[in-house]
């Protein structure tokens, strides 16, 4: 146990890699299974959510089938099902899938809007800083992660070593492959929830963190995702350590690259290219609470030079509640909090993690590289 929450090391093939994964956070993969299981009978009584996990299966198969084996470890190692695996990789596509089911119902039966209250709140603010602006420290990276606050205790830390590529550092729900975090390339990658229409059966949007995480540039990575059949919407920030940062906006059928301007890039959950603001689908509150959200940080980070200090001062910051940057449950309305705030340094192979909300919580260090 470390300050910051369980960071597990996990060696070898895929299916060792996940198997030690789901062994090592047994209890909390549990936790997390049962938490996703709930939320959908609530929005979906007669979904069976194990069915729905298992039609992107073959889509992980046909892309990178090892990360179909290290889900398989998952179970082995948390003794639950390979559906069950699964549904901890597609949670948002499953629930995404039978709330707009059950926003359809009511306002069939003429409660408009009614079930914009039944979502979870907007998720993460990211931002890229390159080293012209850091006085010596290279580029910086990272951002606030805005989950449910029952993610608050399910967030581990992994260390990858696969016998195949580059090592990696994340953090992530338990039972998790793919969330957030740093290669041993020294590539970074954070997130963000967009969104639109058209979520279909595809390769799933958390993994795509994996694929990305395979490359040492982001131009590499960035060509790396653009080809792929996806399932749904999510934007990706990366970093690498020559500086170069951009983000991409992916849905199931675009994947538009935005650069940051004058050596800052700052991403919250609305689209910022053209071709994403044309199909933009949040509610209004959504979108007043992510555009304050990315206005602020961006004013924050618009310093230079600026440091380490500054930067996690910024994720901090309680400015302009209920939708400031650092947040706690049920200010806005939702039961959104964020569970976990990260600083990377991609040249120095180092995270700076606070395990909550940052205007509460430390930072400590963690390094990809650590034994």
């Amino acid at each position: 146990m470390t300050a910051v929450f369980d960071v597990l090391t996990c060696r070898g093939h895929p299916r060792e890699l996940g198997r030690q994964h789901g062994e090592g956070a047994r209890a909390l993969v549990h936790e997390h299974l049962g938490r996703v299981r709930e939320r959908l009978a609530e929005l979906s009584p007669a979904l069976d959510p194990i069915a729905a996990a298992l039609e992107y299966r073959r889509p992980v198969l046909d892309t990178a089938p090892e990360l179909d084996d290290e889900i398989l470890g998952i179970a082995d190692g948390a003794g639950i099902s390979p559906g069950e695996a699964y549904l901890l990789q597609v949670r948002a596509e499953v629930a995404t899938t039978a709330w707009r089911a059950l926003a359809a119902r009511r306002a069939a039966g003429g409660d408009d809007g009614a079930a914009a209250g039944d979502g979870d709140g907007a998720e993460c603010t990211t931002f890229a800083i390159g080293p012209e602006r850091t006085a010596g420290l290279g580029p910086i990276a990272g951002g606030n992660s805005d989950l449910p606050s029952m993610y608050h205790r399910l967030m581990v830390g992994l260390r990858l070593r696969p016998v195949s590529g580059p090592p990696i550092l994340m953090a992530t729900p338990a039972g998790q492959i793919s969330y957030v975090g740093m290669n041993g390339e020294g590539l970074a990658l954070f997130a963000n929830s967009v969104q639109c229409d058209g979520w279909r059966r595809g390769f799933p949007r958390y993994l795509l963190s994996r694929l990305a995480l395979r490359h040492s540039t982001v131009d590499d990575a960035l060509g790396a995702l653009a080809g792929v059949d996806r399932a749904a919407s999510r934007n990706i920030l990366l970093a690498d350590r020559t500086g170069r940062h951009a983000t991409l906006e992916t849905t199931p059928e675009l994947a538009p690259v935005v650069e940051g301007e004058d050596h800052l890039l700052v991403h919250a959950n609305h689209f910022e290219s053209p071709q994403g603001r044309e199909i933009e689908t949040a509610w209004p509150e959504w979108m007043a609470d992510s555009r304050q959200r990315g206005d602020r940080l961006r004013q924050l980070l618009d310093r230079d030079p600026i440091s380490i200090d500054d930067v996690q001062r910024a994720l901090a910051d309680r400015h302009g509640l209920p939708y400031a940057l650092s947040r706690e449950p049920n200010e806005d309305g939702t039961n959104t909090m964020t569970v976990v705030s990260n600083v990377a340094r991609p040249d120095a192979g180092a995270i700076a993690v606070a395990a909550g909300p940052p205007h509460r919580t430390p930072y400590h260090e963690l390094h990809v590289e650590a034994p």
